[in-house]
């Protein structure tokens, strides 16, 4: 458990930083022990989305789901590409669904919360211009 300072309780201040710093440590330490699974799981997920297209795709599909050729014509500006090949990566990775049964398989985020943090992350870094 992290010490309480009073101001002043402390002759150096030095001190008071290290046993926080120390204490942060600590902390995160063990928070990512609890959590590997999730530590994994978004690690992975930061990698799948390192690649232009794949963050692009997800960035679209965070609005809802969209088939092949309408992805294809936003994310590549309708130039032949390897759309097809991203989307497959995505879908096997678990990070998306595909519904089958109709003319145009329309791809989706499987979890909303991928959804909620690309939205989060447009509105700070892409909605937001240059700060």
């Amino acid at each position: 458990m992290a010490k309480k300072w009073a101001l002043g309780s402390c002759a150096n201040l030095s001190d008071l930083f290290d046993d926080v710093h120390s204490t942060v440590i600590e902390e995160m330490k063990a928070t990512f022990r609890r959590n590997e699974t999730i530590r994994t799981r978004m690690a992975g997920l930061f990698q799948l989305l390192s690649n232009k297209w794949r963050f692009e795709i997800v960035c679209l599909l965070a609005r809802g789901a969209f088939c092949v050729n309408e992805i294809t014509e936003v994310v590549s500006e309708g130039k032949t590409s390897n759309i097809s090949q991203h989307l497959k990566v995505l879908t096997m990775s678990g990070t998306l669904h595909r519904r089958q049964g109709s003319r145009h398989i329309p791809y989706s985020l499987r979890d909303e919360r991928i959804g909620g943090k690309i939205r989060f992350l447009q509105r700070q870094f892409l909605e937001a211009g240059n700060r």
